[in-house]
């Protein structure tokens, strides 16, 4: 099971290992302002984002565009700028939102997105996009946010893929991963699934993306 499992996620990842589709979906981006090309390795964005894009102010009535686990504690997001291929000075300086992926949950409509429905893992656990179409192929997946938020990196976070080993998330028991630190930890307790064997980590695929974020509390 778990060779099948990475198989099946190491083969979605190669469609958006430039995070075309993520992050561009309409159901993210809520204002595209920048541009890339498939074909360079640097951004074509030159100036970084301002440090205004990123808050964690809460809004009045402001509704929930995504949600992510940010310091163990559930945030809304909205994503305001989405640079592909960023130059590695960007990637370096920010910081690290990982989609958190539930390749057994993605298998099950990977052939046909209109048959994706709500669904719950053996422990009754739902992902934060349950299912998110528009992200296909990772259709169930949670989003974990470095904390603190924007301290480090002009309101940017690099999008980096993990995948949970389905032995792991269908335990009973399963609770889900919710800091940063706790995704690093899984990785040294065999929780995920090395999908980027080639890779310096082979639990992770850094996509090139950046994201500009609006950060707020879920209310």
């Amino acid at each position: 099971m778990k060779t099948k499992a990475a198989a099946v996620i190491a083969a979605a990842i190669v469609v958006v290992v430039l995070a075309s589709a993520l992050v561009l979906a309409p159901g993210m981006l809520s204002s595209p302002t920048s541009t890339s090309s498939t074909t360079s390795t640097t951004s074509t964005t030159t100036t970084p984002p301002s440090t205004s894009a990123a808050t964690t102010t809460a809004t009045t009535a402001r509704p929930c565009v995504q949600k992510a686990y940010v310091g163990g504690s559930v945030y809304c997001f909205s994503v305001t700028n989405a640079i592909r291929n960023a130059s590695q000075a960007l990637l370096a300086s920010a910081q690290v939102m990982y989609v958190v992926t539930y390749p057994q949950l993605n298998s099950m409509c990977s052939g046909n997105l209109s048959s994706c429905k709500p669904e719950s893992l053996p422990s009754g656990y739902s992902p934060q996009c349950n299912p998110c179409t528009q992200e296909a192929p990772f259709v169930y997946h949670d989003h974990v946010l470095a904390f603190p938020l924007g301290a480090n990196d002009n309101g940017t976070w690099k999008i980096v893929i993990v995948a949970y080993d389905p032995a792991h998330s269908n335990l009973t028991s399963f609770t889900p991963f919710t800091t940063t630190a706790d995704v690093v930890a899984g990785e040294s307790s065999g929780c995920f699934l090395h999908i980027n064997p080639t890779g310096t980590n082979s639990y992770e695929v850094n996509t090139g993306t950046v994201l500009v974020l609006s950060v707020y509390r879920a209310s």
